[in-house]
């Protein structure tokens, strides 16, 4: 009896203590805040909040003088084992998101493709470290990869 109680006693502190956040989502956290690129002639800008414990929602913008001008809106939502990252750009495809499935979630890396979207076909988050990320997008062209990096330094931690 008493090795009875041992035994379950063991179980509960392993299914609590070996607990670990792995749900998919939890591979796309680090991206909460704000995060700013300035390699372009104006400054872009990519926020991130967290939505509910299956979506965060993103928005890319760019800031011209004193104007603030939304490019794009993002979700990044679980599906099944994965993610899904939808963009949702006002001018294109009638303002209805494509979606690219993610293919890599590692701690530091996500990459999510769509082989049949025109540009782009592959979105990559890399976190160089926690003020720094770069974020790629590349399709392959006439045999070539069209690739373009953002790199990203943090600005804000907030989810707000």
């Amino acid at each position: 009896m008493n090795s009875l109680k041992i035994s379950i006693t063991l179980l509960i502190s392993l299914s609590l203590f070996g607990c670990v956040d792995t749900t998919p989502l939890s591979h796309a956290e680090w991206l909460i805040g704000t995060w700013e690129h300035t390699n372009h002639p104006d400054v872009l800008f990519e926020h991130w909040r967290k939505q509910d414990d299956f979506t965060l929602k993103g928005m890319g913008y760019q800031v011209k003088g004193e104007d603030t001008v939304v490019l794009e809106t993002i979700k990044i939502s679980t599906s099944g084992d994965g993610l899904i990252y939808q963009p949702f750009v006002a001018d294109q495809n009638d303002g209805m998101g494509v979606k690219f499935a993610a293919t890599t979630l590692e701690p530091d890396e996500m990459i999510f493709e769509n082989p049949s979207h025109d540009f782009p076909q592959f979105i990559r988050y890399q976190r160089i470290d926690s003020a720094s990320l770069v974020a790629e997008i590349w399709a392959y062209q006439d045999g070539d990869k069209n690739v373009v990096q953002f790199p990203m330094r943090r600005v804000n931690q907030t989810s707000n």
